[in-house]
């Protein structure tokens, strides 16, 4: 089984996430995780109502979205784990079967991520040939597009106390040297906005946290050279999609992107900002 974890609060947009899993699942053999930090009544009643047998809502107040990762982590079924934010979708093109398929012979499945602002792709995240390695000269995986063996992911926690977890936790996970299946196709479009990608400004901004998580791993210099690659690829793919203007090419998604293209990331994202 896969399990699919998705972390939210008080976003009505998880409904739209929680169909793209249904189209994206192939096999009657997908797992929802939906953990909640606490939503209002009504939204969760319309979550409960769309959720199958299988699936697992976790719904209590947590210390924000990488709180609720762990949660997820915990408490998966599935033997296989992926996520997805509650404003977010995955594409279509890429099924479940596919995924499941990479992951009997490897330990990480990677495939590509589309940041998406009123219809547009904004930007992509590149996929080097060797992420476990590249990871450490920052060249990251786009991280809701990245799927795992349970007993691989939950090498790692989550450090809800870092507004750049994510980054310190796949470098652990990379650490016990797993192997890793790429994909290049886009399997998940990720809604602009987040307090780490709403801007390259916030790119910039956030990178200076880095360095020390580099260096938890490697010398000080490779530390430093990842903290100033890490955010190259995001200047030239933002450049470029600007050239190219690039709409979302799915059939199912395009017009969700664009009714939504104005509305703000889930507050479930900015609950980990450290105070101004």
């Amino acid at each position: 089984m896969l399990s699919i974890i998705i972390p939210s609060f008080n976003d009505p947009r998880i409904l739209r996430a929680i169909a793209s899993v249904r189209r994206f699942d192939d096999t009657d053999s997908v797992q929802l995780v939906i953990v909640d930090g606490g939503s209002d009544k009504e939204l969760i009643m319309r979550v409960r109502e769309v959720l199958a047998p299988q699936d697992l809502l976790i719904w209590e107040s947590d210390k924000g979205i990488f709180d609720a990762l762990n949660k997820g982590l915990d408490n998966v079924a599935g033997n296989m784990i992926g996520w997805i934010g509650s404003d977010d979708v995955f594409h279509g093109d890429v099924k479940a079967s596919e995924i499941i398929a990479a992951l009997e012979s490897s330990d990480i499945c990677i495939a590509g991520t589309a940041m998406v602002d009123q219809g547009r792709i904004k930007r992509t995240f590149w996929l080097p040939r060797n992420p476990q390695k590249a990871a450490f000269l920052g060249l990251h995986n786009p991280h809701f597009s990245t799927f795992g063996r349970t007993d691989v992911l939950r090498r790692a926690r989550f450090d809800i106390q870092s507004p750049i977890a994510d980054i310190g936790y796949f470098l652990d996970v990379f650490a016990s040297n797993p192997s890793v299946h790429v994909d290049r196709r886009i399997v998940t479009l990720q809604q602009v906005g987040g307090f780490s990608n709403s801007s390259l400004r916030n790119s910039f901004r956030y990178n200076a946290l880095t360095y020390p998580l580099y260096r938890k791993h490697v010398s000080p210099a490779q530390a430093a050279l990842a903290s100033v690659i890490k955010v190259v690829p995001k200047v030239l793919s933002a450049i470029f999609y600007k050239l190219k203007a690039t709409p979302v090419n799915s059939e199912h998604l395009s017009a969700d992107f664009e009714a939504h293209g104005n509305t703000r990331k889930s507050r479930c994202w900015e609950k980990v900002l450290p105070d101004e």
